[in-house]
């Protein structure tokens, strides 16, 4: 790796990935093992574990026979990533709540990115649930991978998803972490850098080699429309090889996380490739 490439903010130490418990197939391996890879980056395999066990006639025993079990299998899941010479830690946590759990244990590993499987919901479906992607986007302190295809792996083609027309400081920002994301993880992978800026009528036209700037791209892979970003993004994987797109998101508290429906959300259910959401503060008033 090189020193331009380590000083991005995709830098990362700890890759923690998230495993379903309720399914033998873990779709999020192979691209958390990737990225962990390419960062040099250890992996924490996490589950958490409902904890009904606890009301059940034999209580607090019947959950820790039940943990034990789940720590009996990551171990076994660990055991042939440790052979092949990755770091692998594991860590099994029981709760009411899983979705809202996934933060807090990145925090507590000190992960730089989060891995987790993502399944397409309906727009009255995000409105309606506070889905995992949703608990997750609005609580991550670092980027989130939602993987949706396994086959995506290893990563061919890098798409990012820009607006290098917005002029707040937030999305300066957030651009500016796409942009540098998207590169690093290009140069990593050996991926073809791409980027995509969708605009709502003439007045928003962005110039492609502008953006083919921004990203230090060819003109060629540079993509804008007068669309919508899901429209647009998912019109251009459909030409690229194993695509992984590389989104933005401004973390929001209060009434405005609770707000469904943000641009990130609408991509990831708009398209089939693995997301990358780059999470970026909103700045405090």
């Amino acid at each position: 790796m090189s020193a331009a490439a380590a000083n991005t903010p995709m830098e990362i130490n700890t890759v923690l990935c998230v495993i379903d418990p309720t399914t033998p197939d873990q779709t999020v391996l192979a691209p958390a093992l990737q990225a962990a890879a390419g960062s040099q980056a250890s992996l924490h395999l996490y589950v958490c574990v409902a904890a009904t066990a606890a009301t059940s006639p034999k209580g607090e025993s019947g959950l820790a026979a039940e943990k034990a079990r789940y720590q009996a299998w990551l171990d076994s899941m660990a055991a042939p990533i440790r052979r092949d010479g990755v770091t692998v830690t594991t860590e099994v946590e029981s709760g009411s709540d899983w979705r809202g759990a996934i933060a807090p244990a990145a925090e507590r590993c000190g992960a730089g990115l989060i891995v987790k499987a993502s399944f397409r919901h309906s727009a009255l479906q995000r409105r309606l649930l506070q889905t995992s992607d949703w608990t997750l986007l609005r609580a991550a302190r670092c980027p989130v991978l939602l993987v949706k295809d396994e086959s995506k792996t290893p990563v061919a083609s890098v798409l990012a998803a820009l607006n290098i027309s917005a002029d707040d400081p937030a999305h300066r920002q957030l651009t500016d972490r796409i942009v540098g994301s998207a590169r690093y993880i290009a140069e990593v992978t050996g991926a073809t850098l791409h980027g995509a800026n969708a605009y709502k009528g003439s007045l928003g036209f962005v110039h492609p080699p502008e953006l083919a700037a921004k990203l230090g791209i060819e003109r060629q892979c540079a993509h804008v429309a007068d669309t919508s970003p899901e429209a647009l993004l998912q019109t251009i994987e459909k030409g690229l090889p194993n695509p992984l797109i590389v989104v933005g998101s401004i973390a929001r508290s209060g009434v405005s996380g609770l707000v469904v429906g943000n641009t990130a959300e609408r991509i990831l259910d708009s398209v089939s490739s693995n997301v990358l959401v780059i999470i970026q503060d909103e700045p405090a008033v």
